[in-house]
């Protein structure tokens, strides 16, 4: 049996592939980042259960292909630089 792995995590035997196959297509809310508020605090990189998020050059940058726009990332940033 072959397992498919994303981000570290398997895909058959989790949440995570009903979830992302969830939020893509016409429905997808796309997490943007406001680059003005972002202060590279590192809150949402810590945060995210897909490890979607790195740290660009001062600012977050949310790799759209992995994100499930689950909103984590919303809630824990403490200056509102992410958004649904």
């Amino acid at each position: 049996m072959s397992y498919e792995f994303v981000n570290g995590k398997d895909k058959k035997d989790s949440w995570y592939s009903a979830i992302q196959q969830s939020f893509k297509g016409e429905n997808r809310m796309a997490v943007k980042v406001k680059k003005e508020n972002c202060i590279a605090c590192k809150a949402c990189v810590d945060v995210c259960p897909v490890d979607a998020i790195t740290m660009g050059s001062d600012v977050a940058v949310i790799n759209e292909e992995t994100c499930i726009d689950c909103g984590t990332c919303v809630d824990e940033c403490p200056n509102d630089a992410i958004t649904l």
